[in-house]
């Protein structure tokens, strides 16, 4: 079920009222799963926030992010007038909510007070990520400078313990929780495979099949499985992986 606006965490602070008047200024868009959104280097014109599915961000052609529901991108070319810093594509089909530089410059015009709040909305979250990182540079810095450490302190739970440098994130982790089956971790809030390596320290959550994204990883793996399987005992068919729907995963 795709995410309200009003619920949509960038915008869920702004006033009772603010929601709706904004909503008259975006438009709703959906893309497939494999379409390029942004690309990098073009001009920015557009601010999209996820309302549905993921997406996967990549600088330089490498991948540097994932977002998904609750998610926002494209904030900084837009008010900047800059070109795109990154490239996003579509993991699986999604939706957005579209706010075109055309509807932000009438918006600043007629409902100047709906844009300074989206604005200061948007410029605290910028603050908070130019914050995180700040002090994963200086943790970096540090790293370098100081002599290199052996152990880390990773939290999970509630509880500290001490991890040799390099354990993989499983290793600290229950195989279930709650009878249900541990299939990924958030990594200081980030999603993260189970065999990555710590390298720094953490709060380190289960991700288990009770939530959605611990069920897409059972679909997706399982899809993979099943093309690997299929590409071995039947080559000359073509089979790809297509959108989650429930509790199934399209092949």
């Amino acid at each position: 079920m795709p995410l309200s606006l009003a619920e949509h965490p960038l915008l869920s602070a702004l006033a009772t009222t603010e929601v709706p008047a904004l909503e008259r200024w975006l438009d709703i868009v959906e893309a497939g799963a494999g379409s390029e959104i942004l690309r990098q280097g073009e001009p920015g014109r557009e601010m999209f926030f996820i309302l549905a599915g993921r997406v996967k961000v990549y600088r330089g052609g490498v991948a540097v992010d994932e977002l998904g529901p609750g998610d926002h991108f494209g904030e900084i070319a837009l008010l900047g007038k800059r070109t795109r810093s990154a490239s996003v594509v579509a993991l699986e089909p999604v939706q957005l909510a579209r706010l075109t530089s055309e509807a932000w410059a009438r918006m600043t015009a007629e409902s100047p007070v709906v844009a300074l709040a989206l604005l200061r909305r948007v410029v605290d979250r910028l603050g908070h990520q130019l914050v995180s990182m700040t002090e994963n540079v200086g943790v970096l810095l540090r790293g370098r400078t100081l002599p290199r450490r052996t152990t880390l302190d990773v939290q999970v739970g509630g509880a500290r313990r001490q991890v040799p440098m390099g354990t993989s994130v499983s290793a600290v982790l229950p195989a279930d929780q709650d009878g249900a089956l541990v299939t990924a971790a958030l990594v200081d809030r980030k999603p993260m495979a189970l065999d990555t390596p710590l390298v720094a320290d953490a709060v380190v959550e289960p991700l288990s099949t009770r939530t959605w994204e611990g069920r897409e990883v059972v679909r997706r793996s399982a899809g993979l499985l099943l093309l690997e399987a299929a590409g071995r005992v039947a080559p000359g068919v073509p089979l790809r992986l297509g959108p989650s729907l429930s509790s199934a995963q399209v092949v």
